[in-house]
């Protein structure tokens, strides 16, 4: 542990040629197993809660030069970004360097119905509420402002999860039953709340969080940083393309940390189906068709990141 700053300092270092790294039979991976340790968000670590900006429809005001403190940005009313029980959207902003910015998805689960062969059940094992702390769970690693954290002068942006689908769902379940084994959450901890439906708007959410982000950084950046913890390790995957491709800098890096990848087959492409998160423009013609095709075969989550690589060869992966 003592090599970790050392060694994230040395990542974020601009590279003359960048080597591609590439992983057993092409899985999902990281860099380095220790820089993995940095990401790790720290539960109940005292990150206070922050101010609240409410931006204008059409996105507009919450200017990150007004921030003098970590600050909430809420997003307007709308059905089209609620959190998975119908609360208004949300997500952190720290004004840093405007030079270097940092945007970070964060953990939260997941929740899904699954088809007739399972009885239809209702999984939930995910984080159905929106927070109010624009650094997340806790100060420590990438979210610290030590002189360890080679990112401590970034202007950081949290992506924060609250609809159980990876940051790329699209649509609403009107009779979800959340009543299952394992539940995380009941919906009866939801005050005045006796409503089946829910929100799986996490494709909507990304979507204006980076228009947020273009508006207020129009120019190009010298370091862009994309990270992601457990599910936000998926949403940051299924993003990179988008945000590489729609952000402007000179030097890009990316961290996902660090979701297993190991599921039945056809189940990514039956669970993003129900979120309606096939047909999305964040992911190739390929993987649209062989996740909404259901292609047991074809349909793997970590051919988003792998098509990324390969389109971007001067970012650190």
């Amino acid at each position: 542990m003592s090599m970790l700053p050392h060694r994230l300092a040395s990542y974020f270092q601009p590279a003359a040629a960048v080597s591609r790294l590439r992983c057993c039979s092409r899985c999902s991976c990281v860099r380095s197993g220790r820089a993995v340790t940095a990401l790790q968000e720290a539960p109940g670590a005292g990150q206070d809660e922050g101010p609240l900006c409410q931006l204008g429809v059409g996105g507009g005001g919450c200017p990150i030069a007004d921030m003098k403190v970590p600050t909430n940005v809420k997003l307007p009313t709308s059905d089209e970004t609620k959190c998975l029980w119908g609360d208004d959207y949300n997500f952190g902003a720290f004004s840093g360097d405007p030079d270097k910015v940092l945007i970070h998805f964060s953990k939260g689960g997941a929740c899904w119905k699954g088809n007739a062969s399972t009885g239809n059940s209702a999984h939930m094992i995910c984080n159905p509420k929106i927070d109010m702390k624009p650094g997340g769970d806790g100060d420590s690693g990438i979210s610290n402002h030590t002189d360890d954290n080679p990112l401590k002068d970034f202007t950081m942006i949290r992506v924060k999860s609250c609809s159980g689908n990876v940051f790329i769902g699209n649509s609403t379940d009107p009779s979800f039953n959340d009543v299952t084994a394992g539940a995380r959450y009941s919906r009866s901890e939801q005050a005045g709340s006796n409503s089946t439906i829910v929100y799986f708007k996490g494709y909507n959410q990304v979507r204006a969080v980076l228009d947020w982000a273009k508006a207020n950084f129009p120019g190009k950046l010298s370091k862009f940083v994309i990270s992601g913890g457990s599910a936000g390790a998926l949403g940051a995957g299924m993003w990179t393309s988008t945000l590489l491709t729609e952000m402007s800098y000179v030097h890009g890096y990316t961290m996902y940390d660090s979701y297993v990848s190991l599921l039945p087959a056809g189940v990514p492409s039956q669970i993003f189906n129900y979120w309606n998160g096939c047909k999305l423009p964040i992911s190739s013609a390929a993987q649209q068709s062989a996740c909404e095709d259901a292609d047991i075969n074809a349909f793997k989550i970590e051919t988003s990141v792998i098509e990324a690589m390969d389109a971007n060869i001067d970012v650190k992966f």
